[in-house]
């Protein structure tokens, strides 16, 4: 038998046999993408706040659309922080919204806040009143103590004005001062439950990163720098300069 003929089989075979990784190269290739994966983590968080900053922006902007439409319609004067509830809401539910008998006024914004449908026996929000970056706690905080209703915007009663309170004037858009420095659309604390943006202590700085998110009496979108709440006073009314 001439073996000679078998010789290029076995090396062909030999050549195809699968080579399989060591333990060591296994352990190289996890390390390497563990290192790729907290390296990409930090910038992935980054883009997934900053997409969510940019629909906060939008829900202003769309916020700012309500105030000018009102505002044109009557007299160049803002939406009201508060105003009497009308007859046929006294009774039933209107929208998802029932404001019951007793309720013989009621905040604006909490108004806006409502939604026509419910989850799990909550109303849900209707996201143009609420920042998209309000964390899982907050919202389990205002759902579960604010009647089921989740918004994270207040409105600066002391600009806008109030049809039940005497204190707080109503006010036209061309009244205040220096309005591309003034809040009238803000972050409000979970913790406060209210939509009316009265004092520093209720405005919420951590939500957009130690910055101050807002809707300007100018009804544009700005972001400043919160330097303190003695310049906070003075953008929401509490104040003069």
């Amino acid at each position: 038998m001439n073996t000679s003929t078998l010789k290029p089989r076995f090396s062909s075979m030999k050549r195809k046999m699968p080579k399989h990784f060591t333990l060591i190269e296994l352990l190289v290739v996890i390390a390497i993408i563990a290192i790729l994966a907290a390296m990409l983590l930090p910038a992935l968080n980054q883009a997934r706040k900053q997409a969510k900053t940019a629909e906060c922006t939008s829900n202003k902007k769309n916020a700012a659309i309500c105030f000018a439409n009102y505002s044109n319609d009557y007299n160049e004067y803002f939406i009201p922080e508060s105003m009497y509830t009308p007859e046929e809401y006294k009774t039933g539910s209107h929208n998802g919204i029932a404001l019951a008998e007793y309720m013989t006024w009621h905040e604006t914004a909490y108004i806006f806040g409502m939604s026509s449908t419910k989850v799990n026996g909550y109303n849900t929000f209707n996201k143009m009143f609420s920042c998209p970056l309000l964390s899982e706690v907050e919202t389990k905080i205002l759902r579960t103590s604010n009647d089921g209703v989740v918004n994270s915007y207040g409105i600066t009663m002391r600009l806008t004005g109030s049809l039940i309170d005497s204190n707080y004037p109503m006010h036209k858009i061309n009244q205040i001062k220096y309005p591309e420095k003034r809040i009238l659309v803000g972050e409000m604390r979970a913790s406060d439950k209210t939509w009316k943006l009265a004092y520093p202590q209720w405005f919420d700085k951590n939500r957009h990163l130690n910055k101050i998110h807002v809707l300007s009496i100018s009804l544009s979108v700005v972001t400043w720098a919160y330097t303190g709440d003695a310049a906070l006073n003075v953008m929401i009314g509490k104040t003069d300069q």
